[in-house]
């Protein structure tokens, strides 16, 4: 993983995808869906995967121009092997890991656990799977969202951000841009989600690759939307 030189078209590709598409989400799509019945986004969420996936596509697109049409290479967009350090990034995510599964543990337990997490994720009801069915799906979202937003933020960006500022400053431009990314989820979800982008971040950097980032991002999405679907629905029954 290392510095990329920017051309005219990051430019157009970072004003779109960090600034234009996250105000579009969050001031004309996200409030259409939200206005819908329960039982009308439980009819389009099946759609709404499969449009998520697409646009995450178009991450992935993004991120590699610099390899399709520029002199990187895919290693210096943190697809090649791991470094040397991977074996204390892979410590840290499994500690991460088992922090998560006892913050889950103690929710499940805990008598307003539940309305804790509802609470938390109102914001994004729309989105969380409902019917075991609906799994399958959500699966897929969180694959894509793990692989192409971890390509696109903490590799393609944070490449062109080393290109041009010094490592602290590349680290917090690259944070804050996923956390405004997730700008529908409003101005927590904007400074969790830009800790939350700090610490794929680390891995990144520590493994020199986006192999363990990749597959973090992948698990807390799927636990999110998993404890989301507990405390939304099942909790209830």
């Amino acid at each position: 993983m290392g510095p990329i030189t920017p051309q005219w078209w990051d430019l157009v590709i970072v004003a779109a995808l960090c600034l234009g598409a996250p105000l579009l989400a969050a001031l004309v799509t996200i409030p259409k869906l939200r206005r819908l019945s329960p039982g009308q986004q439980d009819a389009m969420r099946p759609n709404l995967y499969l449009n998520i996936c697409f646009h995450q596509w178009l991450f992935a697109f993004a991120a590699l121009t610099p390899w399709l049409f520029g002199d990187a290479t895919l290693p210096a967009l943190g697809l090649g092997p791991v470094g040397a350090d991977w074996p204390f990034a892979l410590f840290g995510c499994l500690l991460a890991g088992a922090l998560l599964l006892w913050q889950r543990m103690q929710v499940h337990r805990h008598p307003q656990g539940a309305a804790a997490v509802r609470r938390q994720l109102q914001a994004v009801s729309w989105v969380i799977p409902r019917r075991r069915a609906e799994l399958a799906g959500w699966a897929l979202v969180c694959l894509h969202a793990g692989v192409c937003e971890e390509l696109f933020y903490r590799g393609y960006l944070l490449g062109l951000a080393r290109g041009v500022l010094p490592e602290w400053a590349a680290f917090a431009a690259v944070s804050v841009a996923f956390g405004l990314g997730h700008l529908y989820q409003g101005v927590r979800g904007v400074f969790q989600t830009a800790l939350l982008g700090g610490g794929f971040l680390l891995l990144a950097v520590m493994s020199n690759s986006l192999w363990l980032p990749m597959a973090a991002h992948a698990l807390f999405d799927w636990h999110s939307g998993t404890l989301g679907r507990w405390a939304l629905y099942e909790s209830a029954d």
